[in-house]
């Protein structure tokens, strides 16, 4: 028995490690692609130079390039395992902990898988670059160096030198990273004076002579991650799992003395405070992983419409949440928008878009999310509104740096307005990444071939949306409300901008706004079948203000007509009384899917 039990607690540790890893790649697959969607790294000089300007320069390139592995769950999840496993075998290495107190080395990797399932919606506003495998990455390097170090041989002055050496060598490439390789290096209270030197002096140095560009107050933060979201700080509970990495390093250290501390007669304590850390770790890693329905939504969503899977854009935006620890959520306007955009191209607003869940839920973040940074450039794309997709996307690349999504969009957008230029110009770029070539090269025969432009299925669609005419105007970062106000005043000869035009004045409930849209779409309609939708609003106005629009020779669907005589039926069994709120509740089951419940009945969706 004892032969299979001398490597328990090993085995508990790989098994531990495996299971975290699964779960993020089961959990936050999602995510994951967002990541990297959200980063860009090329094989070029002045990429290369652009991130060496700062310290631990290249530390954030080879993040970058890590972070280009998260386009397959599974590669990122392997990559990321793959520095977990260092950072267990360095701290090993170290600290030699002996039996059952091998489980504290499972402290570090906790709170590193905490640093990569915290960040939510941080990861659109955060600005240093490999965000997800920074710590992961730095952590690695900084025990790998230190297990160097420590491997020397045993004379005083050669360690002291050594670790000066490390801290002034390392601060370029690795930046606030060094400053932990330094201290896992040392062994005595001498090296720890001497790392401390270091540290102080260190960035000082390297501020005076390499980085002036760079503000003295953050050189000795450098190369770790900033949340802060204009003038504020948020420090908890980002912060925490870095405080957490340090923290169990430390009782890692600690464990070397555990029976000296307890005694013989307390051997046991040690295991118990070992499992009581990991314990407590796991709580609250459990505690700060962030777990959101629509935020996962709104990532698929995306992806989606990406692939220009419009069936799948409405299958998502439908589902109840099923992954551990999501609850069902009112939906939020990006997605309500893209739901929109979907039915259009599927040609099925006019019967549908009234259908489903309407909701205004902010997105769960401390701070206030703009639809431009989230997901208002993809909006924008899509219904030909392309000026305003290059100038966010310029903004945001300006604000947080380039991004594979920002070179994307910006792509179409040339693409659809003729700059063949700047098109090409952008797919060489793509061309250069990982994952990203074969879509480059789905687009690049489109350069300069104006007609095959017109001929696609997804671009030509869009470029019979664009404006007729230029005009100077601004949309105030309100990406929604900039669109309603914009086509429900707009007129076309398009079918589908005159659709569009429609869809936008029934959201408006403009009954002035209504009448020459309707018209409009009914005269390019033809003699097919006037939706749903659309027929409900014309009878409703008709009945409204019957004096404006004569409406007794439309061919309304019975269906239609008698809806809408339940609804003035039940309401009136209601009795003036009841509050509005309590008639959303008690008209929704019957009348929820049409659009006398959204004119009357829904009201605070505050678009943004």
């Amino acid at each position: 028995m004892k032969k299979y039990t001398k490597y328990a607690p090993q085995t508990a540790v790989v098994a531990f490690v495996l299971l975290l890893t699964g779960v993020l790649y089961l959990s936050e697959g999602d995510m994951m692609w967002l990541a990297q969607e959200q980063s860009l790294w090329l094989p070029t000089k002045p990429f290369l130079n652009s991130m060496m300007r700062l310290p631990g320069g290249l530390l954030l390139w080879l993040s970058c390039w890590f972070t280009q592995l998260l386009y397959h769950p599974w590669t990122g999840s392997l990559a990321l395992l793959l520095l977990w496993s260092i950072t267990l075998l360095g701290v090993h290495r170290l600290f030699r902990p002996q039996g059952w107190m091998r489980l504290l080395s499972l402290l570090p990797v906790i709170a590193l898988v905490a640093t990569v399932t915290q960040n939510g919606y941080w990861i659109y506003y955060m600005k240093m670059p490999g965000l997800l495998f920074v710590p992961s990455l730095g952590t690695a390097l900084a025990v790998v160096i230190a297990c160097m170090v420590r491997s020397l041989p045993g004379n005083r002055w050669l360690r002291l030198c050594a670790i000066v050496f490390t801290g002034f060598v390392t601060y370029p490439f690795m930046g606030a990273w060094s400053f932990l390789s330094v201290v896992l290096c040392c062994q005595s209270l001498c090296e720890l004076a001497a790392a401390a030197s270091i540290i102080a002096v260190a960035p000082l140095i390297y501020y005076r002579t390499m980085y002036a560009e760079t503000m003295l107050k953050y050189m000795w933060s450098t190369a770790l991650p900033s949340y802060r979201n204009g003038d504020h700080t948020y420090f908890w509970p980002y912060h925490a799992p870095y405080y957490g990495l340090l923290l169990g390093f430390l009782l890692c250290w600690l464990s070397r003395w555990s029976e000296a501390l307890t005694g013989a007669r307390y051997k046991r304590l040690p295991v118990l405070l070992a499992l009581a850390a990991v314990a407590g770790y796991s709580a609250a890693l459990y505690k700060m992983w962030y777990r959101d329905t629509n935020f996962s939504k709104e990532i698929r969503i995306q992806l989606a419409m990406e692939e220009r899977d419009w069936e799948r854009v409405l299958r998502i935006y439908r589902e109840k949440p099923s992954a551990w620890g999501h609850k069902e959520m009112p939906v939020t306007r990006i997605m309500v928008m893209c739901k929109n955009v979907a039915l259009l191209r599927l040609g099925r607003a006019g019967d549908e878009m009234f259908t489903y869940q309407d909701g205004a839920e902010l997105q769960h973040a401390p701070f206030p999310v703009k639809m431009t940074q989230v997901g208002g450039k993809m909006i924008y794309y899509e219904v030909g509104k392309e000026n305003f997709c290059t100038r966010w996307n310029m903004e945001d690349a300006v604000e947080f740096g380039w991004r594979v999504s920002h070179l994307k969009y910006m792509t179409k957008a040339a693409l659809v307005e003729g700059d063949w230029g700047v098109a090409a110009k952008y797919l060489r770029l793509l061309e250069k990444t990982m994952w990203h070539g074969d879509w480059a090269r789905k687009y690049k025969p489109f350069v300069g071939e104006k007609k095959k432009c017109w001929d696609d299925e997804e671009l030509g669609f869009i470029m019979r949306l664009l404006p007729g005419t230029d005009r100077l105007d601004g949309d105030k970062t309100l990406v929604e409300l900039y669109l309603l106000q914009t086509f429900s005043h707009g007129m076309g000869a398009d079918k589908n901008y005159a659709e569009l035009t429609l869809m936008c004045a029934l959201i408006m409930q403009d009954i002035e706004l209504f009448w020459p849209r309707f018209f409009r779409y009914a005269q390019l309609l033809g003699d097919q079948r006037m939706p749903t939708h659309y027929q409900e609003a014309a009878y409703l106005y008709g009945n409204l203000e019957p004096g404006k629009v004569d409406i007794s020779g439309m061919p309304f669907d019975e269906s239609v007509k008698r809806t809408y005589y339940d609804f003035c039926n039940f309401n009136q069994q209601l009795g003036p009384n009841m509050s509005e709120a309590e008639k959303a509740v008690r008209f929704r089951p019957a009348f929820g899917k049409t659009f006398y419940y959204f004119y009357f009945l829904v009201r605070n969706v505050k678009t943004n």
